[in-house]
């Protein structure tokens, strides 16, 4: 199934089946014909095994890439806020500016009117 596929939760599955390799179903047929089915059922096998691996490394990769976006999320909130913070701050140093240059100016007025 393909990534996000039905049933799989956004998951990969391999399934491979074939049936069982018993004597009774073999019995009128060539040995070359029997051994070449057991070979195919080794290597159906093997595959199924390879695909499991990379299945789970494919989860693992997946899960990793979650909480990775969650800690970037968290990053990006945290430096909206900060941001935010600073803009703040950046408006009240402005505005005590302001307010000290306007007292300085009085002050300096009374000086020097006195």
């Amino acid at each position: 199934r393909p990534p996000g596929g039905a049933g799989g939760g956004g998951a990969m599955s391999f399934k491979l089946t074939l049936p069982a390799v018993e004597k009774e179903t073999f019995e009128n047929v060539p040995a070359v014909v029997v051994k070449t089915f057991q070979t195919l059922v080794s290597n159906f096998n093997t595959v199924k095994k390879w695909a499991d691996r990379h299945e789970e490394t494919f989860r693992s990769a997946q899960d990793s890439h979650k909480a990775l976006e969650r800690r970037v999320d968290g990053a990006a909130t945290a430096h909206s806020a900060t941001q935010a913070e600073l803009e703040e701050l950046t408006a009240r140093v402005q505005a005590t500016e302001e307010q000290t240059r306007s007292e300085l100016d009085a002050l300096a007025g009374c000086l020097g009117r006195a």
